[in-house]
């Protein structure tokens, strides 16, 4: 199993004067459980489908923030042990995201973080606390127009990772199912579409 991972990778953020239009828009808590769905999201995947996912994850993130990840993933080596141990990651925010600093068009946001790698060999869990920097981008192709340009996580441990407020753990929790509705939703309606597929393909 490959070590503890820190993803670090950052981009200078430019905020223009004209407009607060982002902030008045988007409330926090939207903000708060788009990064929690983005965060999961995005380090949940596997040898079998990590290529898929790599241009899924796209639409999470800014152009440059979306290029200093891939530049992070790559230093890591995270998809070669994934491929190498034939792993599969499932990440989790384990407390509702909260806001630390919020610009006209960006907020930061922190929460504990965990990934667990799992293979023939057992599971193996990994916690962070992540630091996580998201921008209003008109080009970023999500329904929010919200994109990911920083991401920073540093060591934790499973008992640090786990202490955050009650309530914040079930927003989580809540979150965190809300995610996988959505995840079984997506499969029925991709075999569906096979199915209708099949069947035209059936007629004489």
């Amino acid at each position: 199993m490959p070590k503890a991972l820190i993803f670090i990778f950052s981009l200078i953020i430019i905020s223009f004067p004209f407009t607060t239009w982002a902030q008045e828009k988007i409330p926090d808590e939207d903000v708060k459980t788009w990064t929690q769905k983005a965060a999961a999201s995005v380090m949940t995947f596997g040898f079998h489908n990590y290529d898929k996912k790599l241009i899924e994850n796209r639409k999470f993130f800014t152009l440059e923030g979306y290029q200093n990840f891939m530049i992070a993933l790559s230093r890591s080596k995270t998809i070669e042990n994934v491929h190498k141990n034939q792993s599969i990651i499932n990440a989790k925010v384990m407390c509702f995201p909260r806001i630390t600093k919020q610009e006209k068009e960006s907020w930061t946001l922190m929460f504990p973080f965990s990934k667990t790698y799992s293979n023939s060999a057992g599971d193996d869990a990994f916690y962070s606390n992540a630091e996580m920097t998201v921008k209003y981008d008109e080009n970023v192709e999500n329904d929010m127009h919200l994109g990911i340009v920083q991401w920073v996580e540093t060591t934790l441990s499973k008992e640090e990772a786990e202490k955050c407020d009650p309530e914040e753990q079930k927003k989580a929790k809540i979150g965190q199912l809300q995610r996988e509705i959505e995840w079984f939703e997506e499969q029925i309606e991709k075999n569906r579409k096979k199915i209708e597929k099949i069947k035209l393909e059936q007629k004489p």
